[in-house]
């Protein structure tokens, strides 16, 4: 009975996952993205396998073709990345009520936050499958 309401419950893949809300700049020392993830998040919460991945797009301030990004990412992909994750790629704080994931990041270079960076992130929980959101990385600072 129990396995079966499972599969009745978790019988959808990941869903979408948005950033909520700017990313925050705590102190010049690191920076908070909160991740909206109504499907992920009492994924988690009941124990199901998952991993995140990280890939940094540094762009131009002005977009003007997808084209250009996916370009732009192969051609630059072998600079190092900006971020350094907080706790490998697992999030910093799940929060149940709001359906939220909070990561962190800390620069390679100390203070340095680029304006012109995205980060994808890619949620998986196993044996379900993949979603990803391309998110701006642009700091708010507090």
């Amino acid at each position: 009975m129990y396995i079966y309401l499972l599969l009745c419950i978790f019988s959808e893949k990941p869903g979408l996952i948005e950033r909520a809300g700017r990313c925050t700049v705590f102190y010049d020392k690191y920076i908070d993205c909160i991740i909206s993830a109504p499907t992920l998040v009492p994924m988690i919460i009941n124990g199901l396998n998952y991993k995140f991945q990280f890939k940094e797009l540094r762009l131009p301030l002005v977009d003007f073709f997808i084209l250009f990004e996916i370009l732009h990412f192969f051609l630059f992909s072998s600079q190092p990345n900006v971020y350094r994750p907080k706790r490998g790629n697992k999030p910093v704080k799940i929060d149940s009520i709001n359906k939220t994931l909070t990561f962190r990041w800390f620069p390679r270079v100390p203070e340095y936050f680029p304006l012109d960076l995205r980060m994808i992130i890619y949620g998986t929980i196993i044996d379900f499958g993949t979603t990803n959101h391309t998110m701006n990385m642009v700091p708010s600072k507090i």
